[in-house]
């Protein structure tokens, strides 16, 4: 898939287009989601179940 992206963007540039931008995020060491890991049918009696925190690996926090 990030080959595919990066063959996009040379021929992008190729073409002339000089506004591509690149952004590189670090996640922080816990992240809140919602609804992963849960059913409609449990959200839709309890809303709340669908809250969760993850706590992301030191490995996939070093930015690189």
């Amino acid at each position: 898939m990030g080959r595919r992206i990066l063959r996009m963007y040379d021929d992008l540039e190729r073409r002339g287009e000089t506004r591509t931008c690149f952004l590189r995020i670090t996640p922080r060491s816990t992240i809140s989601t919602y609804m992963v890991g849960h059913t409609l049918w449990e959200l839709s009696r309890r809303m709340e179940v669908g809250m969760e925190k993850v706590e992301v690996p030191a490995i996939y926090r070093s930015g690189y």
